[in-house]
């Protein structure tokens, strides 16, 4: 496997508290980018099936494939690559958030899972909230 880059952590001053949604959004994500794992946290990178095994070989031996370790950032890891590259990507998510799951993260499951469990809450478009923000637009007036 390829070398594993140091933990992602925030200063506690600039992780996640609820307020800073934006700055986080644009953090983690410029972060994940740089390392190669965005498509983690998108979904875009999806967990590999496990590897098959040939029936015709005693005691189901296991097909001898011809993968490499890749770079983290590559759209076709092993099954094992998959899984340390996830967790890898999840924890970028998880531990700089200060009360996950105050926030809402979701803890289990894969790192798309976990960002798009804030992803979900943060980023949400409601009509009410559209509306308040073109009645702030138009009531704003050009003064001189």
């Amino acid at each position: 496997m390829s070398q594993n880059p140091s933990l992602f952590l925030l200063p506690v001053e600039d992780r996640f508290d609820g307020s800073n949604w934006v700055v986080f959004r644009t953090t983690v994500t410029k972060a994940a980018r740089g390392c190669g794992l965005l498509g983690y946290l998108t979904s875009e990178i999806r967990e590999p099936e496990p590897e098959t095994y040939d029936p015709g070989e005693s005691k189901g031996a296991p097909i001898k494939a011809s993968h490499t370790s890749t770079w983290w950032g590559s759209a076709s890891p092993s099954l094992d690559e998959w899984l340390q590259r996830d967790a890898y990507a999840r924890s970028m998510v998880t531990l700089n958030v200060v009360n996950p799951v105050g926030a809402g993260v979701r803890m289990d499951g894969t790192a798309a899972d976990a960002w798009n469990s804030l992803t979900s809450l943060h980023d949400a478009k409601t009509d009410l909230g559209l509306l308040h923000a073109e009645e702030e637009l138009s009531s704003i007036k050009y003064t001189d």
